[in-house]
């Protein structure tokens, strides 16, 4: 059966982490939409003085919803509670059913009800609905002010298209137990609950300004489970360095300098210092059977303070969904908009176990000490390729193998396939790393 995770800070919130449900492309089709959240305040207090009272309030909250999310073309999904979920085809509607309803209540009703909207790539199924976008509206419900409706950054982008529509900047939001950095708006209209600015303040993630480059460093991520499992460690953080290299306006610090420093005698201002860096992103990650715990922290050495620390555990199989949120959250705090960074994103393979032999082998192929490793480091990719043939990285570092060892026609058979596959799917970061590799090669090639 699927793993089904109840958030316990908010537990409406079901997160889908395996399992059939959530691997079954039987049951399961994408569909872009905008998902609205809607939660009534204190209500398992009320349930605490007077339950009969507090089940009346979800009966006259839902007379009122349930016809507004049918006028404005949106789909029931269901009620958790004293919470609904539904969805909508497009954000106009979404907003519009919101702030009426905000508004219905506020003039004839005695409760107070918190809205989120947020939107996106869902995944459905005859009953229901799962996804990121779908937790991260929960999360802006639960941030959103008593009477108002929080909406992301793409939400609000989609509705400034239309006119009637105004809304208040809360900055770079946290939003816990999700893993992601989103820019929050509050939407204005008559009757709506404004936010308190000063409580958004202190809880916003301040991103970079100034007209200079943003520069950061990835240190090594500690392993904290068995000392077989540091390939793990090590990969991730070699990912992100590589995702973060290719998007662009920011100076991302090798690998290679980063280990020549020994870390453990430095500070992080020191290292900071020595890197010429201005934030330092480190991590732990704990593997426990099909299980991880990876916590980050992003540090700002200008100001001396940790700008974004999370922690995530999840089931194996959303590691990869995870580097990208993170890689997306260190993007934003760069003040670098991710949606046009397209190849930074967990698409890298959706295949879990390949993703494992991936890093095996790459970790083996970059640490190797003789001819023995590199072969053991090709076996790891070459099943990784037989489980995701369009793995783009795996093939650019089993083209490194050959073009090591001075196989380059080999080398630039993968480089090209790498190239192909990463165009046919809009991979824009496997684009960049395939054609600087097949340049290299060509380079060797023509020096023969």
């Amino acid at each position: 059966m699927s793993n089904v995770k109840f958030d316990v800070n908010h537990p409406k919130v079901v997160q889908i982490t395996g399992g059939p449900l959530a691997n079954s492309e039987t049951s399961l089709h994408r569909k872009q939409a905008a998902i609205m959240f809607t939660d009534i305040v204190g209500f398992t207090k009320a349930m605490s003085r007077d339950e009969d009272a507090a089940f009346r309030m979800v009966q006259e909250k839902r007379s009122i919803i349930t016809p507004l999310i049918s006028i404005n073309k949106g789909v029931f999904v269901k009620e958790m509670g004293d919470g609904t979920l539904s969805y909508f085809d497009s954000t106009h509607d979404a907003a519009t059913c919101a702030i009426k309803l905000q508004q219905t209540i506020s003039q004839n009703h005695d409760m107070d009800v918190r809205v989120g909207i947020n939107s996106g790539v869902i995944l459905m199924d005859a009953n229901d609905v799962f996804g990121d976008v779908v937790n991260v509206a929960a999360r802006l419900e639960s941030i959103a002010p008593i009477g108002g409706v929080c909406v992301s950054k793409e939400v609000f982008d989609e509705l400034l298209d239309r006119t009637g529509y105004e809304g208040t900047n809360l900055g770079l939001q946290q939003l816990k137990n999700v893993g992601r950095l989103v820019e929050v708006y509050a939407l204005k209209a008559e009757n709506l609950g404004h936010p308190d600015l000063e409580k958004y303040e202190k809880s916003q993630v301040q991103a970079h300004s100034g007209e200079d480059i943003p520069s950061l460093a990835v240190l090594p991520f500690k392993n904290k489970g068995k000392d077989e499992d540091e390939f793990y460690a090590y990969g991730i953080c070699a990912d992100l360095i590589s995702d973060l290299s290719s998007a662009g306006k920011l100076r991302v610090i090798s690998m290679n300098d980063i280990e020549n420093l020994d870390l453990k005698q430095l500070s992080s201002s020191e290292i900071a210092e020595k890197l010429n860096a201005r934030y330092l992103i480190s991590g732990q990650l704990w593997k426990h059977g099909e299980m991880f715990q990876l916590s980050v922290e992003v540090y700002d050495s200008k100001t001396a303070a940790v700008l974004w620390s999370d922690r995530w555990q999840e089931s194996w199989a959303e590691l990869i969904s995870v580097k990208g949120k993170l890689a997306d959250g260190i993007l934003k705090i760069a003040d670098i908009n991710p949606e046009e960074n397209s190849g930074i994103s967990e698409t890298i393979t959706s295949n879990a176990e390949a993703y494992e032999l991936y890093l095996k082998g790459k970790h083996l192929f970059e640490r190797r000490k003789d001819t023995v490793d590199t072969e053991s480091a090709r076996k790891f990719l070459v099943k990784a390729i037989d489980l995701d043939p369009n793995f783009v990285r795996a093939k650019i570092i089993l083209g490194t193998s050959f073009e090591d060892e001075g196989l380059f026609e080999k080398a630039l058979e993968l480089y090209e396939e790498a190239h192909q596959n990463a165009v046919s799917a809009d991979d824009q970061s496997g684009k960049i790393l395939s054609s600087i590799f097949i340049g290299h090669a060509y380079h060797s090639l023509r020096k023969l």
